[in-house]
């Protein structure tokens, strides 16, 4: 079983299986193609996206139907291609990177939506270039009124 060293989250064993593949890597990391999306238990409802190759990358995720629900992703034919989506099946999952840096809020990327075939084993970041939302999208983060 193939093993992945990682800072932030320590030993991980994982199964070829399930780790999805990214064709064109992800835009800035294009050398960058297996990834192995983690649920870290005390970072939920965030999700880690994991490069399996070292050097090891992370990024961090939410459910895109978290963050914004009513956003459609489209998709061209080549990205349909891309992902191994046969004809009018829609994409099983979305995520939209999380960025915060020291002293900011976080955001989110809206502009380009992770989108992975489970079936497949396939990944794609789809920039929507028709789209009115920012790739540093505020992320309001509710807070218990008793805390």
């Amino acid at each position: 079983m193939p093993q992945l060293e990682s800072a932030e989250f320590g030993h991980l064993d994982y199964a070829e299986k399930d780790v999805y593949h990214f064709p064109e890597g992800l835009p800035g990391f294009e050398h960058a193609h297996d990834f192995l999306l983690y649920d870290p238990p005390a970072l939920a409802p965030l999700q880690a996206l994991i490069h399996v190759v070292p050097p090891v990358l992370r990024f961090y995720a939410l459910d895109w139907n978290l963050v914004a629900p009513d956003c459609l992703t489209t998709l061209t034919e080549e990205d349909r291609r891309a992902l191994e989506l046969t004809p009018g099946e829609p994409p099983a999952l979305r995520l939209a990177l999380v960025t915060w840096l020291e002293g900011e809020h976080p955001t989110v990327n809206l502009l380009a939506p992770v989108v992975l075939n489970p079936t497949a084993r396939r990944g794609l970041q789809v920039i929507q270039f028709e789209s009115a939302y920012s790739c540093r999208h505020p992320l309001l983060i509710e807070r218990d009124p008793c805390s």
